[in-house]
């Protein structure tokens, strides 16, 4: 099975194509391609951060005259690579978009750029010729953006036509020349909507541009789990509200038998406080039957786990995910997994590369090819496997991925910047290594409870034991 995957860039700026061979039909095929991005010394483009005023400057950055006075800040001229070490060959740690301005640390000659390196705040080192000194104090902006009052950062849709056409131009869609046909499973996101000669269109892409008569706009789930802790008076257990066909579920008065004392909308959160044979209690006089529940409790945490260490446990037969730090539980929600002809593969796993947004597009077996632009708050925690948003459904509860961990727009989003390693603002990537390690992602079953250390995770976990004892 061939798949392709390309990177979200925004134009006028060419996107970057990555052609990968996924070796299991089962998992989630975006991440093969990451591996390739990441291992590239330059940057694929990414968003322009534009602040309100204009700045001005020399450009270049490539003034390392001794006794030249660090600027104030400097500002990204271009997307650029973050790097360790003052080297193209060390560790990529992310990438930071055009038009931020960061405070300088110093500089220093290495490999790989002749402008020199630039140590920047809060990490990394930048080749000079990427950025300009400015007397601006620094700007940098939370990526993806977020629309005041939206819950995610565009307009989406499904082709709804099959073979739909796309054209170069506006022009070219009045002339009926068709650029090329979107087959298959489909979801664009529109960059602005244009009319001409009474045709609408969507712009979903540099140079590309769809009737919007061959599109349905997607309304993304509000769905959002539930904060944990004595501030806000929620703790394990806790059920969410799920019979699988969209009904409520009836409350009844007593353990066994009784009678009907009120219904629970679809995926409400209540305190499980007891269980007694096939109900779930959650208040005085009030149960709930445990068929009709998604139950998150309580876990120990994996091995090696360090006091207060952010880290995720997603249990497949209950759909739930819940947040730790430590041993301590701080936010549950619903998922959606790997379907069962599409698995999620259980392990232990480690966040290594997120990404502020990002295309999805493959074939799984002998399903039809699908495509899903710009999904937002992704992050990877193993060669071809994600936590990331689905702004195109609104089944959280059940499974319905091809293997990644579907999460809502609100929950992906929190989950992105609360996870290790950290996103600062203004960067549209960040990976993470063994010195440096992303947080811990176990995904178990009740058929692998206590699954494996998998990948750089077990990586870690090694060079762990092998620390000194204070």
């Amino acid at each position: 099975m061939v798949a392709e995957y390309r990177l979200h860039d925004v134009a006028p700026v060419p996107r970057a194509r990555v052609r990968v061979r996924v070796g299991a039909a089962t998992r989630c095929p975006v991440v093969a391609a990451m591996m390739a991005l990441a291992a590239c010394s330059e940057p694929t483009a990414e968003p322009t951060v534009e602040p309100s005023a204009a700045v001005t400057g020399r450009g270049g950055g490539d003034d390392t005259r001794a006794g030249t006075p660090e600027p104030r800040t400097v500002r990204f001229v271009r997307s650029a690579s973050v790097f360790a070490a003052p080297s193209n060959r060390a560790a990529r740690v992310g990438t930071i978009a055009a038009g931020v301005r960061v405070p300088p640390r110093g500089r220093a000659a290495g490999p790989g750029c002749e402008a020199g390196w630039v140590a920047i705040e809060p990490r990394g080192w930048v080749c000079g010729r990427n950025v300009e000194p400015s007397d601006q104090p620094p700007y940098t902006v939370e990526l993806p953006r977020l629309p005041r009052g939206q819950i995610v950062p565009g307009v989406y849709a499904r082709v709804v036509t099959p073979g739909a056409p796309t054209y170069a131009s506006p022009a070219d869609a009045a002339a009926g020349r068709v650029r090329r046909r979107l087959d298959g499973s489909v979801k664009v996101r529109r960059d602005r909507r244009i009319e001409t000669g009474g045709l609408a269109l969507w712009k979903i892409g540099a140079h590309e541009y769809v009737a919007e008569a061959d599109v349905r706009p997607l309304a993304p789930s509000s769905f959002r789990g539930v904060r944990l802790g004595d501030d806000t008076g929620w703790a394990l257990p806790v059920a969410f509200v799920w019979r699988g066909d969209g009904r409520a579920a009836p409350v009844f008065d007593r353990p066994a038998g009784g009678r009907v004392v009120g219904r629970l909308a679809p995926r409400a959160a209540v305190r499980a406080v007891d269980r007694a044979g096939d109900r779930v209690r959650i208040g005085p006089d009030r149960w709930i039957a445990r068929a009709d529940v998604r139950l998150a409790t309580a876990t120990s945490p994996p091995p090696a786990t360090e006091p207060g260490e952010r880290w995720v446990d997603v249990d497949l037969d209950e759909q739930t995910l819940v947040a730790y730090e430590g041993d301590t539980p701080v936010f549950v929600t619903l998922v959606s997994s790997g379907t069962r002809k599409t698995p999620s593969e259980t392990g232990v796993f480690r966040v290594w590369l997120k990404l502020a947004e990002t295309d999805m597009t493959g074939q799984m077996g002998d399903e039809a090819p699908y495509a899903v632009a710009t999904v937002p708050w992704t992050q990877f925690y193993a060669k071809d496997l994600a936590l990331h948003t689905a702004y195109w459904h609104d089944g959280f509860g059940s499974p319905r991925s091809h293997g990644c961990i579907n999460l809502s727009p609100a929950d992906a989003r929190f989950l992105y910047f609360w996870t290790e390693p950290e996103v600062p603002p203004g960067w549209s990537m960040a990976h993470a290594d063994v010195d440096r390690p992303g947080s811990m992602v176990r995904v178990r079953s009740a058929d692998d409870p206590t699954p494996p250390f998998k990948g750089y995770a077990m990586r870690v976990a090694e060079a762990r034991r092998r620390r000194p004892v204070p």
